[in-house]
């Protein structure tokens, strides 16, 4: 599998997360701490790491997956910090912020199959 994933874009992704939440963005150092603990096996707070990224790399992820998780955790710790409730998806998931992600962890725009859950934003198969 080749696949770029670049952590200088998805910090400014999880920058533009917090800014579509109308919240304070997490520092660079936490988004940092946040992306090595999604993606790799960086423990957080005693929690081991998700190894996302690896998962993903074996196959046992969908691209649309590793984006909504690296999104989903992205949520989760951007409300923490600002001591909010997390607000829903539909809030924060647009076009733009979701191609984003995949941009920065894919290199690409992902083209969803027939197995993924569609987003709010995007047309029916029908």
């Amino acid at each position: 599998m080749n696949v770029r994933l670049n952590k200088v874009e998805l910090i400014d992704c999880v920058y533009l997360m917090a800014k579509q939440m109308k919240l304070t963005p997490l520092p660079s150092a936490r988004a940092v701490q946040l992306i090595e603990h999604v993606l790799f096996d960086k423990e957080f707070n005693g929690v081991k790491g998700k190894d996302g990224w690896g998962c993903f790399l074996s196959h046992l992820l969908t691209e649309r997956e590793i984006r909504n998780l690296m999104m989903a955790h992205s949520a989760t710790r951007i409300s923490s910090y600002n001591k909010k409730s997390e607000p829903g998806y539909n809030n924060y998931g647009t076009r733009n912020l979701c191609q984003k992600f995949e941009i920065a962890l894919l290199d690409k725009v992902i083209i969803p199959t027939v197995h993924d859950s569609l987003d709010s934003w995007e047309k029916s198969r029908g």
